[in-house]
């Protein structure tokens, strides 16, 4: 009852929240970022079961696509990679003890980018193949 007391008055917050499984590999690239940057204290890492699973109610109530990662960052839920990212820079920018992990050039920035894109846009998809039974030939 003091937990929610506090939460409710304001004087609690809840840690930032990535719900993720190892398995994810979109998810790997947040995890990856939290430790390159030393931020593994900053962010806890929970499995989605913890919200009833990727089709329970409470997570599709934070996440509507029903896919990892999601992070919960006070009233904020972030659910795309890469914006998982960026908020997470952004808002640990002065903490940590690793690189920036931000381009400083614009080739290097647009690299970056592309190389996301790239990912998310071919490789990502067909990763799921890799997590179902073969099919019967």
């Amino acid at each position: 009852m003091a937990l929610i007391i506090s939460i409710l008055a304001g004087t609690l917050s809840l840690p930032t929240t990535l719900y993720d499984l190892p398995v994810s590999n979109h998810g790997a690239r947040v995890r990856l970022l939290l430790y390159k940057r030393g931020l593994e204290s900053a962010v806890r890492v929970a499995s989605p079961m913890e919200l009833g699973g990727l089709r329970g109610e409470k997570y599709l109530s934070l996440n509507p696509q029903g896919k990892m990662p999601l992070l919960v960052d006070g009233d904020s839920c972030v659910w795309e990679t890469d914006a998982i990212c960026r908020h997470l820079l952004e808002k640990h920018a002065a903490e940590g003890d690793g690189p920036s992990l931000f381009p400083t050039s614009l080739a290097a920035r647009t690299a970056a980018e592309v190389i996301v894109r790239h990912h998310d846009t071919y490789i990502g998809p067909i990763q799921g193949c890799l997590y179902k039974p073969a099919p019967p030939f």
